[in-house]
């Protein structure tokens, strides 16, 4: 009734190793991971933030790895190169961090700065790595799509542009789609960024409105975003089962209001205020089949 764990009573198996693969596959991967990091910096000490996985340390004596604290701001793991967020390890560490004020799970959606590279869920554990590159929070970005106004919403966030993987839709076709954003202040709530496809009568064709950098556990809410980063919001854009208007001259139009469904806030555009809404694509067309 016990297999796999046998490791704990025997000589069953000859080396540490050989037992944590035995009793817990998900953490060998992750140990597997940083290793070949270490292969590839021989010379370099690692430095790795991953809150209650304390077993890890284990296996790099000599290099920073980081299990007792639990960070909250994605400035507390400058110097990482990883984030590991373990179930059930890390999730306990974070339990009593209210949602609003822990940004670093609210960031693990955003893949400009926290991709997750690797994992394994062996049905006991399961760890998460996300590659961290922090430093992009602060780089201006240049979206193919970039406004060529200056838009501000809500007077906190400032709209630089869209990138799409491609103008045309079709039944099951997914592209996906960023916005950029400049954090001007803090936001004075948490809002969800609508993201419509209407037509030239302006009637609502699909809708797939979410908080920035949503995943099935988190989202990186406005309350979240700090003033001088930039912040890069990736979803998938699909059209609805059944919803097929062939057509031309769709439009893409945004905006934010307060979650779950408050009032929009305004836009302003060049200074002035422009309504609640801002058109950033008025080409989009809707195909019956692949070209």
């Amino acid at each position: 009734p016990y297999i796999g764990w046998d490791y704990l009573w025997s000589d069953a198996y000859p080396d540490d190793d050989s037992r944590y693969r035995t009793g817990n596959a998900a953490l060998m991967n992750v140990v597997d991971g940083l290793r070949v990091w270490k292969a590839e910096n021989p010379d370099q000490v690692l430095h790795v933030a991953a809150p209650g996985v304390d077993r890890l340390p284990f296996f790099f004596p000599l290099d920073d790895i980081r299990t007792t604290d639990a960070p909250t701001r994605l400035d507390d793991l400058s110097g990482a190169a990883y984030f590991v967020y373990g179930l059930p390890e890390t999730r306990g560490e974070y339990e009593s961090v209210p949602f609003f004020e822990n940004q670093v799970i609210g960031a693990l959606g955003r893949m400009d700065i926290m991709r997750r590279a690797w994992g394994l869920d062996d049905g006991i554990f399961r760890y998460d790595v996300y590659e961290l590159n922090l430093e992009n929070r602060f780089v201006t970005p240049a979206p193919n799509g970039a406004a060529p106004e200056d838009v501000v919403f809500g007077g906190f966030a400032r709209y630089l542009g869209y990138d799409i993987a491609g103008l045309d839709f079709w039944e099951g076709r997914r592209l996906v789609f960023k916005l950029y954003w400049q954090v001007i202040m803090p936001a004075p709530d948490d809002y969800s960024i609508m993201v419509h496809l209407r037509d030239a009568q302006d009637n609502v064709i699909a809708a797939w409105d979410a908080p920035a950098a949503q995943t099935p556990f988190s989202y990186y809410s406005t309350l979240l975003w700090q003033p001088g980063e930039y912040v890069v919001d990736e979803r998938w854009l699909r059209l609805p089962d059944g919803v097929l208007p062939v057509g031309q001259g769709y439009r893409l139009i945004i905006g934010m209001y307060p979650a779950p469904d408050g009032a929009k806030i305004p836009v302003s555009v060049d200074g002035a205020l422009h309504g609640d809404e801002y058109e950033i694509e008025n080409r989009i067309a809707i195909l019956a089949s692949p070209p």
